[in-house]
């Protein structure tokens, strides 16, 4: 019998529960639910990103947890590097 795998929660994308997301790709915060729809996806709503809101947004608080000096409510525009 085959079982199905099993699914393994990934720290860095969004987990759903936080106010803000992060996106990979620009590297600024927005508010849960802000997108740009583009051809059917919803994308970064920054505009000249190339980011989507589902695999490059990334739940605000994981990525605070290596930047704890990161504000609990991000400004809004403001570019927040994963590695600095």
């Amino acid at each position: 019998m085959i079982k199905p795998i099993e699914s393994q929660k990934d720290d860095g994308i969004d987990d759903d529960t936080s106010e803000y997301q992060w996106c990979l790709h620009c590297e600024r915060a927005y508010k849960r639910g802000e997108h740009r729809l583009i051809d059917g996806l919803m994308m970064c709503p920054y505009k000249g990103c190339d980011g989507d809101t589902v695999m490059d947004g990334w739940s605000w608080p994981s990525v605070r947890e290596n930047h704890p000096d990161y504000p609990e409510v991000p400004e809004k525009g403001k570019t927040y590097p994963l590695y600095s």
